[in-house]
């Protein structure tokens, strides 16, 4: 049963997002690790039944339990799947920017979320009803293949997470979860709060200051007013535990899958060397013009327009 999210203080549960209604995404596709697996025979069709939408830090796009009516394929945006508890202590299990899905469980047979999945960084995203994904999915095998490569992925992550959040220091999880930050926003920089941190982590946000202090001291991060910039990603690395290299590690092995499921349909991978490269985890190209609209605006497909 869904917990009320006004438990969680500074979070508020919204159904809206901003959309794009004049532009259709089928640029941004080849921006997103798992869409990029689509033939090109598929692309347009696929693209026509998505929108672009503006995705804001601390948004909760579902509540553990609640129905899943849309998929979100993050590209610049970054997205935790958080369990909350009665007493309100949450942890983060798991995250994913633009190698991976919010609402996976519905590609799978499964109606409902399993977790809560908040909005960490905010930014751009696809998303996709429910329904004319599964469509889509029966009709491009490759497709669902890399959905399936991803889920392997995302259970390594959570049993990672999983150990890590028993076995090491809030100082060498918090540099792991930087890192991995870091990696999927392409940036130095990263806009949270200690208390953000702390609520990921499952631990107090006096650990989280006294870690964050002394990172700050050797010169490896700077941490003012909500934003950490990294200054030195070398000694962050050294002083993360080995979490994040396996996490890491994970998910270069599925963009070698990837890449490989793409070697029997090479036009369906025109960004294969993308898949093989190693980097940030989101495209470097630049964003098309957005149009921010109001709570009300609509996707051309869901006001019914063909």
């Amino acid at each position: 049963m869904p917990i009320d999210s006004a438990t969680v203080p500074g979070l508020q549960h919204t159904s809206h997002v901003q959309r794009d209604r004049r532009y259709m995404p089928i640029d941004d596709l080849d921006r997103h690790l798992l869409l990029r697996a689509c033939p090109e025979s598929g692309m347009a069709a696929l693209a026509a039944r998505m929108e672009r939408v503006q995705l804001s830090a601390g948004q909760l796009l579902y509540d553990s339990g609640e129905r899943i009516t849309h998929v979100y394929f993050p590209i610049t945006a970054v997205v935790s799947f958080m369990v909350l508890m009665e007493n309100g202590a949450t942890m983060e299990i798991a995250s994913t920017g633009s190698e991976g899905v919010v609402g996976l469980p519905a590609t799978m047979g499964c109606d409902t979320m399993p977790s809560r999945a908040e909005v960490r960084c905010g930014g751009l995203a696809l998303r996709i009803r429910t329904f004319d994904l599964k469509r889509e999915l029966e009709q491009i095998p490759l497709l669902k293949k890399a959905f399936l490569l991803y889920a392997q992925m995302l259970l390594t992550q959570i049993s990672q997470l999983s150990a890590c959040n028993r076995h090491h220091s809030v100082s060498q999880q918090l540099c792991r979860w930087l890192l991995l930050a870091l990696g999927r926003s392409g940036s130095s920089h990263i806009a949270i709060t200690q208390q953000a941190v702390a609520n990921m982590l499952g631990v107090r946000r006096e650990g989280v200051t006294e870690a964050s202090g002394k990172l700050q001291q050797a010169g490896i991060i700077n941490h003012v007013r909500g934003r950490v910039t990294v200054l030195d990603r070398a000694r962050l690395a050294a002083a993360a535990c080995e979490c994040h290299g396996i996490m890491q590690h994970s998910l270069d092995e599925l963009r070698t899958r990837l890449a490989e499921l793409g070697e029997d349909e090479p036009a369906g991978f025109a960004s294969s060397a993308l898949l093989r490269g190693g980097g940030s985890y989101t495209a470097s190209g630049g964003l098309h013009p957005t149009t921010r609209l109001g709570a009300n605006g609509l996707g051309p497909h869901l006001r019914g327009e063909s």
